[in-house]
């Protein structure tokens, strides 16, 4: 959302001479805005007629109109805007578009709505065949995937008594791209440690490497839209001159990782980890 924030204020800026646009062509051209936002703007800000739809706007239509439909395909989507397009008060769209959003949300709610004081029972059809709770229809929930991540944070300690670990800038077409994140092992399943130890990519990582300490942390487990990261942090203490096999990584003090833009959940990591004196972990091995 930030970096579309960013892109939207350089395209007002260069192309628009920093004042925002008041055509909807040019609202929605801009990183970020959507179809709903651009129609919210449009409407509310400069008296245009485009109707807002949202999951509110979509629940008073299809039940009150008895639209079976699954939501959120094209057909459906035509089908209620053509509908909204012919109600929406030509003169002040804004305050139609506001209305039936507030109506949604606090009268035609999802559970429970308040049907026998709605100026609508007499005809809404939902209400009348009794089948409020079936609409709108939506699509068969996406089945939650999971995956199984092992991060390591590698610790080494120069002759001060420095300590410095590695980081990555993730990148491509995966989750949090552009937010740094430790190595990364990522298991089709929970592994024990001592199973993680005799992975491959366990032995590509350290090879030859002396290794002092490992350390296990407690599971964490978060969630995204359609897939669950369960996670642990594994803490290995490194001797001797060390250096990751992987030129994406770079090495920074330990203590800094506070400065780099993480994952919330890397970032739930390091607020409850004393990287000074490691206390807070159980060592699993050494």
């Amino acid at each position: 959302r930030a970096r579309n924030m960013h892109a939207a204020a350089r395209m007002i800026m260069q192309d628009h001479n920093g004042i925002f646009p008041d055509a909807y062509e040019d609202i929605i051209r801009m990183k970020g805005i959507g179809e709903y936002t651009a129609s919210a703007i449009a409407s509310f800000a400069f008296n245009q007629v485009y109707p807002v739809l949202d999951g509110n706007v979509y629940r008073v239509i299809t039940r009150i109109y008895g639209i079976y439909a699954v939501i959120d395909t094209p057909g459906m989507k035509r089908k209620v805007l053509g509908i909204l397009n012919d109600l929406i008060d030509k003169t002040d769209p804004g305050s139609f578009n506001q209305a039936i959003m507030e109506f949604g949300a606090l009268q035609c709610k999802p559970q429970n709505p308040s049907c026998p004081t709605c100026i609508f029972n007499k005809v809404c059809i939902a209400y009348l065949r009794n089948d409020i709770q079936k609409l709108p229809a939506r699509p068969e929930k996406t089945r939650i995937k999971k995956r199984y991540f092992n991060y390591l944070v590698i610790i080494t300690q120069d002759e001060e008594g420095q300590k410095s670990t590695f980081i990555n800038k993730r990148t491509g077409s995966d989750i949090w791209k552009n937010l740094y994140d430790f190595p990364l092992i990522e298991s089709k399943r929970h592994f024990s440690l001592q199973k993680l130890m005799n992975e491959e990519r366990w032995h590509d990582i350290f090879r030859k490497t002396i290794i002092h300490k490992v350390a296990g942390s407690k599971i964490y487990r978060h969630k995204l839209t359609h897939r669950e990261i369960i996670c642990r942090f594994i803490t290995v203490e490194v001797g001797g001159i060390f250096e990751i096999n992987d030129p994406d990584m770079i090495k920074i003090p330990i203590d800094s990782i506070q400065n780099y833009p993480v994952s919330r959940l890397v970032e739930r990591f390091v607020e409850t980890h004393n990287y000074a004196s490691l206390k807070n972990f159980i060592y699993l091995y050494h």
